[in-house]
C-alpha cells in the first residue's frame, strides 16, 4: 500500500531515482560502507608503504652484515696465517737454541779434552 511504503527521492551520483521508503536507509548504509572501505584501503596502502620501507631497511642491513661477515672472515684468515707463521718462527727459534746448546756442549767437551 502507498501508506506503508512512501516514495522517498534518493540522489546517487549521476542519477536521480525514487526509492521506496523502507529502502531509503540502504543508501546511507551503502555510503557508510563505501567510506569504511576507502579508509581500509588507505590503511592498507600505508601499511604496504611501511612494509616496503622496512623491507628496504632490512635488505640494507642484511647487506651491511654480510659485508661485515666477509671482513671478519678475512681478518680471521689473516690471524690464522699470523698464528701459523708465529708457530713456525717459534719452532725455528727452538731449533736454533737446541743447535746452539748442542754446539756449546761440543765446545765444552773439546775444551776439557784440551786440558
Amino acid at each position: 500500500t502507498p501508506a506503508a511504503s512512501p516514495m522517498v527521492p534518493s540522489v546517487r551520483p549521476g542519477s536521480f531515482t525514487v526509492v521506496p521508503g523502507h529502502m531509503s536507509g540502504l543508501d546511507k548504509d551503502l555510503e557508510e560502507l563505501e567510506q569504511r572501505l576507502e579508509r581500509l584501503e588507505a590503511q592498507m596502502a600505508e601499511q604496504d608503504a611501511t612494509v616496503a620501507e622496512e623491507l628496504a631497511a632490512n635488505k640494507k642491513l642484511s647487506g651491511s652484515l654480510s659485508d661485515q661477515l666477509t671482513d671478519m672472515r678475512q681478518v680471521l684468515q689473516e690471524l690464522t696465517q699470523t698464528a701459523a707463521d708465529a708457530s713456525s718462527a717459534s719452532a725455528r727459534v727452538i731449533s736454533s737454541i737446541e743447535e746452539l746448546r748442542q754446539k756449546r756442549e761440543e765446545d765444552l767437551v773439546a775444551i776439557f779434552r784440551l786440558d
